[in-house]
């Protein structure tokens, strides 16, 4: 299992420091003809857009990740002044630095005035060769939108709320899947960025003391520096299907990191035709 920011899988999570004093809007027309992908290392959805004059860059979308990051190397061929910020670990702060650009386009979504972060991507993960920037739920979650890997095409659509049927989500930025295992509930971040499924052990263990595992194997090296381990968890309900899944356990955050998150789980997993991810309601649906 591989993660786009393998070498630290909450790196972009939460940022202590503000941004920068630029102002966002966004504007997003309908579906349209779509925007083409490509998929990098069998998982990784890399799509083209344009940051300030710079067109034809290269994007990579992950749900996953609640700020979007630009890669070091353009920031500074752009002349955007940085600053300096921190970022949680799982168990430390990471100094990076961020700073706000004058817009970014993908498709039909317009944002001006954005604030992100920067950081240099050949020492992060080896997936980031030649990728600009990781737009991640910060954007993404502004305009509902549906991955079709059938047409290899992402279509995005304005997010349409209604006040009476909208509830407050606890993690704005990202969006919660729930997975009953062994008839516990867990709650995952739905990531794209992330190859499998991703679970915190030691949460894991919390929640569900008696929890079942087949063919755990050995400690090795996830990414570059992260420890962890693979293991079939049985008796696991997604929906309505129950079914043994094989996840990589590894050791979680801190409680105030995530909190009440029990790891990621990755679409690429359930090897779906289409996903839809539908902001305004919190929904996500896809078709096999």
């Amino acid at each position: 299992m591989r993660k786009i920011f393998s070498s630290v899988l909450c790196v972009l999570l939460i940022a202590v420091h503000c941004f920068g004093q630029g102002q966002t809007t966004a504007t997003s027309t309908g579906e349209g003809d779509g925007t083409p992908f490509s998929v990098m290392g069998g998982f990784l959805i890399v799509f083209q857009g344009r940051i300030g004059a710079r067109s034809g860059l290269r994007f990579v979308l992950d749900t996953g990740a609640t700020h979007s990051t630009v890669n070091r190397k353009l920031a500074q061929e752009m002349r955007v002044p940085l600053h300096p910020t921190q970022v949680f670990d799982f168990d430390r702060s990471v100094p990076m630095e961020s700073g706000v650009f004058p817009d970014v386009e993908f498709g039909p979504v317009h944002v001006t005035g954005v604030g992100m972060l920067v950081a240099d991507f050949t020492r992060l993960s080896d997936f980031a060769n030649g990728v600009d920037a990781i737009i991640g739920s910060d954007l993404l979650s502004l305009s509902n939108f549906s991955i079709d890997y059938d047409a290899q095409k992402l279509f995005f659509a304005p997010v349409q709320t209604n006040a009476t049927s909208v509830k407050p989500r606890p993690h704005p930025t990202v969006m919660i899947l729930e997975l009953r295992v062994q008839d516990c509930p867990v709650d995952l971040v739905v990531d794209t960025g992330v190859e499998g499924v991703v679970l915190f052990e030691d949460r894991l263990r919390s929640r569900i003391p008696r929890l079942r595992t087949e063919g755990t194997v050995g400690d090795f090296t996830f990414g570059r520096q992260s420890r962890a381990k693979q293991a079939i968890l049985p008796e696991v309900r997604l929906g309505a299907r129950t079914a043994d899944l094989k996840v990589l356990l590894m050791k979680g955050p801190h409680g105030d990191v995530l909190p009440g998150i029990d790891g990621y789980w990755g679409t690429a997993s359930i090897k779906a035709r289409r996903i839809n991810f539908n902001f305004a309601t919190n929904r996500l649906s896809w078709q096999e």
